[in-house]
C-alpha cells in the first residue's frame, strides 16, 4: 500500500512571499535547446514518434520524452490563472533582453552548447537577464550538474567586473605582509569569487576592512588570522592585495561591464543571486523538478524585507487593475482637454504643468491600489511576532538591524520622509540652493515662484531664503534626533550618503529661534540654466557698501539633488512670517 505524500503547509511568511513574488507570475519562457519552438515544429525541424520529440537546431539533434515536456508545460498550465507559456531554443542571444523583456519567469537551461562549457549561452542569457532587462525577471537555472558550485560560480563571474579602486601602493604592502603568515596558501585560497564578489558589492577597502572587522560572512575563512594578525590598516592592506592576486588570476573573465546595482547572493542549499534586474536561483533537474517551488524556496531563503514584499505587491496590483481602472480615471472627456489645454498654453512652465499631471494620475491610481495592499499590509503585521512593548521584531533580522543602527536608522529614516529628488526648471518652494559648503532653503510661496507671473519670464524676481547650518557632533546630532519631532530640523545627506541634521536658525534651535532669513533676487524669473545636466542660477543679494549705500553681489548657485517635500517645506514657510495659506491652488 502507496503511503500518501505529505504536503508541507507553508509559513504565513512563505504566503507572503508567494502572494508578492509568485501569484503574480502571468507568463513563463523556457529556454532549452531540446524543447521544440513553434519555429522548429513549423520548419519540420521538430517531429514527434512513439512518444519522443526529435529535434534538430544549431545545438544539433536531439530526442526527449514528450510525456518530460508535457509535463513541466502542464505544471504552468494549471495554476489559476494559467500561464503563458513560451519556448525558446538559446541559440541566439543577440536582442535576447529584448525579447524577454515581458517574461515573468524563465526557466533555463544550463547545458545550452554545452560543448563549450566556458562559452555556453546560457550563462550570455542569464547576464544580460541579470544586468539589462528592467522587467526584473525571476529566473530558474535547471542543471544535469549534481555540484551546484559550478554553475553558480560561473554565472557569478559573468557579472563581475575589475576593482578599479585598488591602490598599488597597498597591494605592495599587502603581498609583504601576506608572506609572514604561517600559512599562506590556507589565506589565499581564503579569498575566492564569492569574496571578490562581496568587494566589489561595497566598493571600496575601507568597506572590506570593516566587513572582516564586523565578522562578514563572505569573509570567514580569512577573519581569524586577519584579526589576530594586524591592525585595522594592515587588514586592509592584505585585503588588496588577496583581492588584486585574484583579479590578475581571473584575467579577462572580468568583463569591464558596469557592475549590476545590488548585488547580492549566497550558495546555502538552493543557490542564489540578485541584483536590481533579476533574481536566479539554480537547482539540480531531477532533484528540483518544479520550478515555481524552487523558485518559491529560494526568494524565502532570500528574506525580501517587509518594505520589498510592500513594494512588490504595489507593483502586481498596478498591473492587475489593467485599462478598466484607467477607463475610470479618465471616463471625462473634457476634464481631459481642460488638463491638456493648460499643457500647451503660451507662457506656461510646460515640464511643471505636466508633472503636476503626473503626480494627480499617481495619487488617483494609488487610491486604488489601497485597499488590495493594506489588506497585504495588515497581514504582514500580524505574521510578524512583536514583543508586548512593541519595540522587537522577527523581521529586525531579515533588515539586518541591530542596536547600534539606531542613529543611523533614524536620520536616514527622517531623510526619506522628508526628502525628493529636485525636480522642475525653475525655483520652487523647499528647492535647495548651494554654493560651496553653504545651503540655502527656498521659502517663498510657490505661486510667486511661477515664471512670468506677476512679472516677465525675463525679470529678476525677489525670493527667501534662509541658510541651513549644518548640525556636527556625536552629542549635538543626538539632542538634534531627540528634539526631531519639535520640528526644527531638516535632515540632508552629503555627497557620502551620510546624513546630517539642519536648522535654519541664527542661535541655538528653540521655539524662541530667529531665522536667518534673507531675500535675493534671482535672474531670468527663476528659471534654470542648464549645463551638462546640472542645473544652477545667477542670485544677487543687497549688502551695505563702504559708503553705506546698497550694493549688489553677484552669486552662482547649484540646485541641491534633494529638495523638501511640500508639506515640510510649507511648515518652515511659514517659521518666517509668509503665509501657507498662499500655497497657489490649480483652478482655471
Amino acid at each position: 500500500m502507496s503511503q500518501k505524500k505529505i504536503v508541507k503547509e507553508p509559513t504565513p511568511y512563505e504566503k507572503l512571499v508567494s502572494s508578492a513574488f509568485i501569484d503574480p507570475i502571468r507568463s513563463v519562457t523556457i529556454i532549452d535547446d531540446a524543447y521544440p519552438t513553434w519555429e522548429s515544429w513549423l520548419n519540420g525541424d521538430a517531429v514527434i514518434h512513439e512518444g519522443t520529440v526529435s529535434l534538430s537546431n544549431g545545438a544539433g539533434k536531439t530526442e526527449t520524452p514528450a510525456k518530460q515536456i508535457r509535463d513541466i508545460i502542464s505544471r504552468f498550465r494549471s495554476m489559476s490563472p494559467a500561464l503563458n507559456v513560451d519556448i525558446h531554443d538559446g541559440q541566439e542571444t543577440d536582442g535576447v533582453s529584448s525579447y524577454f523583456h515581458q517574461s515573468d519567469l524563465v526557466v533555463l537551461d544550463y547545458e545550452l552548447s554545452a560543448d563549450a562549457p566556458k562559452e555556453r549561452n546560457s550563462l550570455q542569457i542569464a547576464k544580460t537577464l541579470l544586468t539589462q532587462n528592467t522587467h526584473f525577471n525571476l529566473i530558474v537555472m535547471h542543471t544535469s550538474e549534481t555540484d551546484l558550485e559550478l554553475p553558480f560560480n560561473n554565472v557569478l563571474r559573468a557579472l563581475l567586473s575589475p576593482l578599479e579602486w585598488l591602490d598599488e601602493e597597498a597591494v605592495q604592502r599587502g603581498e609583504e605582509l601576506a608572506y609572514d603568515v604561517d600559512d599562506y596558501e590556507a589565506l589565499m585560497a581564503s579569498f575566492g569569487i564569492q569574496e571578490f564578489a562581496c568587494a566589489m558589492n561595497l566598493g571600496s577597502a575601507e568597506a572590506v576592512r570593516k566587513a572582516i572587522k564586523d565578522n562578514g560572512r563572505y569573509f570567514q575563512a580569512a577573519q581569524q588570522q586577519l584579526q589576530d594578525a594586524w591592525t585595522d590598516e594592515s587588514i586592509e592592506d592584505v585585503a588588496q592585495y588577496l583581492l588584486s592576486s585574484f583579479q590578475q588570476k581571473a584575467g579577462d573573465t572580468l568583463t569591464g561591464e558596469a557592475k549590476p546595482s545590488m548585488l547580492s547572493f549566497s550558495f546555502e542549499a538552493l543557490p542564489w543571486i540578485r541584483t536590481s534586474f533579476g533574481f536566479i536561483v539554480f537547482s539540480n533537474k531531477t532533484d528540483h523538478p518544479n520550478p515555481l517551488e524552487t523558485l518559491k524556496t529560494a526568494l524565502c531563503k532570500w528574506e525580501p524585507t517587509p518594505s520589498r514584499l510592500i513594494s512588490a505587491k504595489i507593483r502586481s496590483a498596478l498591473e492587475a487593475q489593467g485599462i478598466s481602472y484607467e477607463d475610470e480615471l479618465l471616463q471625462d472627456p473634457l476634464v481631459g482637454w481642460k488638463q491638456y489645454r493648460q499643457m500647451i498654453s503660451l507662457g506656461t512652465d510646460t515640464e511643471a504643468l505636466i508633472k503636476s499631471e503626473i503626480s494627480r494620475h499617481m495619487e488617483n491610481f494609488s487610491d486604488g491600489l489601497a485597499p488590495a495592499v493594506t489588506e497585504f499590509g495588515t497581514e504582514m503585521v500580524n505574521v510578524d511576532r512583536v514583543d508586548d512593548a512593541g519595540e522587537t521584531s522577527a523581521f529586525a533580522n531579515i533588515y539586518r538591524f541591530t542596536k547600534e543602527d539606531e542613529q543611523t536608522a533614524c536620520l536616514q529614516y527622517n531623510c526619506s520622509v522628508s526628502l525628493k529628488p529636485a525636480a522642475g526648471g525653475h525655483l520652487s518652494t523647499g528647492q535647495i540652493l548651494c554654493c560651496e559648503e553653504r545651503k540655502f532653503l527656498v521659502l517663498t510661496p510657490l505661486c510667486d515662484l511661477v515664471p512670468g507671473r506677476g512679472a516677465r519670464a525675463s525679470d529678476l524676481k525677489e525670493v527667501s531664503v534662509v541658510e541651513l547650518t549644518a548640525v556636527t557632533g556625536d552629542g549635538p546630532v543626538r539632542k538634534a534626533l531627540r528634539n526631531a519631532t519639535s520640528n526644527h530640523y531638516v535632515f540632508l545627506p552629503d555627497v557620502n550618503g551620510t546624513v546630517a541634521p539642519h536648522h535654519i536658525y541664527k542661535g541655538d534651535v528653540s521655539s524662541n529661534s530667529v531665522p536667518k532669513s534673507r531675500s535675493w533676487f534671482v535672474r531670468n524669473g527663476g528659471v534654470f540654466e542648464v549645463t551638462d545636466g546640472i542645473k544652477s542660477l545667477v542670485t544677487y543679494e543687497i549688502h551695505t557698501g563702504a559708503e553705506g549705500r546698497p550694493e549688489y553681489q553677484e552669486k552662482t548657485y547649484q540646485l541641491f539633488e534633494f529638495q523638501l517635500r511640500y508639506e515640510y517645506a510649507l511648515h518652515f514657510l511659514s517659521k518666517i512670517g509668509n503665509k501657507a495659506s498662499r500655497i497657489g491652488l490649480d483652478f482655471i
